[in-house]
């Protein structure tokens, strides 16, 4: 993430925010909170108040140090009063237990029955998953954290350049077969003009500093 990276590292290579021109959002991706079908609670809540009578002993698997899901379980957890055992491995696929996982990664699990999605870590429902609600919703209204993408040019990229690209964006995500395919990733296409998008990037850029700092989070 372009508003993370640069606070997890002592000497980051890149400042996203001085360093390049905003072009565009593209989509955001459905991230949860899903948990092996058999664990005792269908709601954030009810797995907030599982790990309070048996604090640290309730693993949850993370898709690596400095992921999303990484860090929305440290807002979860901070938000909740709580403290799980966190497992960091290298992506969602090889972390099919109690976890965070990514849109692709979680809907065949969960059309099969073998997990079940407690929370969205989004500010507003997934247009892919719009029956799991999100944190905010059930009481964690600190528990944010979207899984973005977009487009970024070089710094001092001439506005007509930018126009044109966020142009494209704009067409390729109205397009119905596009969309289709990108929901079947759980995505949800989200364009927007290039002065939103800079302000959006300023937003994330700064709120994840501060949470960093506050938390103290680290990856090395």
């Amino acid at each position: 993430m372009a508003a993370v990276y640069s606070h997890l590292r002592a000497n980051p290579p890149y400042d996203p925010i001085r360093d390049f021109a905003a072009v565009g959002l593209v989509a955001f991706d459905a991230t949860m909170l899903v948990v092996n079908a058999a664990l005792p609670a269908n709601s954030a809540t009810e797995l907030a108040a599982l790990a309070r009578r048996s604090p640290g002993r309730i693993t949850i698997a993370i898709t690596g140090l400095g992921s999303v899901s990484h860090l929305g379980v440290e807002l979860f957890q901070a938000a909740a009063g709580i403290k799980f055992q966190q497992v960091p491995y290298r992506g969602a696929s090889f972390a099919m237990t109690d976890l965070f996982g990514d849109g692709p990664t979680v809907m065949t699990h969960i059309a099969a029955g073998k997990i079940k999605a407690l929370a969205a870590t989004s500010q507003r429902r997934s247009d892919i998953f719009p029956d799991v609600p999100t944190f905010a919703e059930q009481g964690f209204a600190e528990a944010v954290a979207d899984q973005w993408a977009g487009v970024l040019a070089p710094a001092r990229t001439p506005a007509a350049i930018v126009a044109r690209l966020n142009a494209g964006i704009a067409a390729a995500m109205s397009d119905p077969e596009m969309r289709a395919k990108l929901a079947q990733t759980g995505m949800t296409p989200a364009p927007d003009t290039p002065e939103e998008f800079a302000q959006y990037l300023k937003d994330e850029y700064t709120r994840w500093g501060r949470i960093i700092r506050e938390r103290g989070i680290k990856v090395e």
